[in-house]
């Protein structure tokens, strides 16, 4: 063999192992590639299932009117209120607090001030808010 030749070959062997190499090297790369297209299938079938089953749950139940009997609390608002809000609250509870400082305000100014509602305590007090 010539010396052309052999460095072809030697060539080309180089090629084909470091090819083979890179293929050695990105086969960790691939396999995980695969695992998460196969679990992209899992969540697939996952989330058609869900909505196939979805489809079939029954409409919620519309909210009825209650009548509650609030005697004589006190009320802040208009005794001819179209709408009665009756709050339940828990003067140490720190979500009934939230509410009282953070939306009473603004519910008791755009509604209860203009005569549109009126706002019951059962068993509570009525606080001033200005």
């Amino acid at each position: 063999m010539t010396k052309a030749v052999m460095r072809s070959l030697v060539l080309i062997a180089t090629l084909v192992l470091s090819a083979a190499g890179t293929v050695a090297a990105e086969d960790p790369v691939s396999s995980k590639v695969d695992e998460i297209l196969a679990e992209l299938r899992q969540l697939r079938i996952l989330v058609q299932s869900l909505a196939s089953v979805q489809g079939r749950l029954p409409p919620p139940e519309r909210t009825a009117t209650t009548n509650v009997n609030v005697g004589a609390a006190p009320f802040l608002g208009s005794q001819d209120a179209p709408l009665t809000i009756v709050e339940f609250t828990d003067f140490q509870c720190p979500f009934c607090n939230r509410f009282f400082v953070e939306t009473f305000p603004a519910l008791k100014k755009n509604y209860i001030d203009t005569g549109e509602d009126r706002n019951f305590k059962p068993g509570g007090r009525i606080s001033s808010v200005t």
